[in-house]
C-alpha cells in the first residue's frame, strides 16, 4: 500500500578501520562499525495480504568486516572477505517485529589463476546465512493451508552457498572480454519468501575504454 506520509530515514554512522600489508605477499583490511538509525524505513504488514513501507521508530546496527588477499605466485592469487552484522530494531506497536532482508553473516572467497598474462580465471564461492522475511498470504481461500503452516508474520529464509566462475581476457589495453557462470550448481534458494532466485546463469560481457 502507498504511504504518502513516509519520511526520510536518518542515521549516524561510526566506523573504525585498518588496512595494511601483513606480509610481503599478504594484505588485509578490518573494520568495526555502529549505526544509530532513526525513523527506520521498513516494510510492515497492515493486513494478511498487504504490506506498507513505514518509518518504524529506531534501530541500532553493529558488526565487523575483514578481508585478506594473498599473492601466492605470479600466476595465482587467493582472497576473501567476511561480514557480520547485527540489527536491533525497537517498535513496540508491532508485536514480534523482525528486521527483514539482511543476513547476519556473509562471506566471499575467490582464487584467480593466470595461465597466460591476458587470461584470468576466477572461481569464487558466496556464502550467506539466513535472514528474516515476511510471509504475505491470505487467511482464506487457496492460501489458507499455507497460512496455517506459517502462522507467524516472519520466517527465516535466504541461506545459500553459491559456486561461480568468471573468465576475463584482455584483448588489448582498451578492450576486455568476460564471461562466466553464476550459481554453477543450480542451487534453489530465495532471499524473500515465495520468490525464488535465478538458477544457473550464463553471461558474456565486452568492455571497451576510449
Amino acid at each position: 500500500m502507498p504511504n504518502p506520509n513516509l519520511g526520510p530515514e536518518r542515521a549516524t554512522n561510526y566506523e573504525l578501520g585498518w588496512k595494511g600489508q601483513i606480509l610481503s605477499n599478504l594484505k588485509g583490511t578490518a573494520a568495526i562499525f555502529y549505526s544509530d538509525v532513526r525513523d527506520l524505513i521498513q516494510a510492515v504488514r497492515v493486513s494478511p495480504t498487504q504490506s506498507q513501507t513505514q518509518n518504524i521508530n529506531q534501530g541500532h546496527f553493529y558488526g565487523f568486516e575483514a578481508s585478506l588477499e594473498a599473492q601466492l605466485s605470479a600466476q595465482f592469487m587467493i582472497g576473501g572477505n567476511y561480514t557480520f552484522i547485527e540489527r536491533n530494531v525497537s517498535d513496540v506497536s508491532i508485536p514480534g517485529f523482525r528486521p527483514v532482508g539482511v543476513p547476519t553473516q556473509k562471506a566471499f572467497v575467490y582464487a584467480t589463476w593466470r595461465p597466460i598474462e591476458p587470461l584470468a580465471i576466477t572461481p569464487n564461492l558466496e556464502v550467506a546465512s539466513d535472514r528474516w522475511s515476511d510471509v504475505l498470504v491470505g487467511t482464506q481461500g487457496p492460501n489458507a493451508p499455507i497460512r496455517a503452516a506459517f502462522p507467524d508474520l516472519y520466517i527465516r529464509t535466504g541461506a545459500y552457498t553459491l559456486a561461480n566462475i568468471n573468465v576475463n581476457y584482455q584483448v588489448t589495453e582498451n578492450v576486455e572480454l568476460a564471461g562466466g557462470v553464476r550459481n554453477l550448481l543450480d542451487q534453489n534458494y530465495e532471499l524473500v519468501w515465495g520468490l525464488p532466485q535465478p538458477g544457473r546463469t550464463f553471461y558474456a560481457k565486452v568492455r571497451a575504454i576510449f
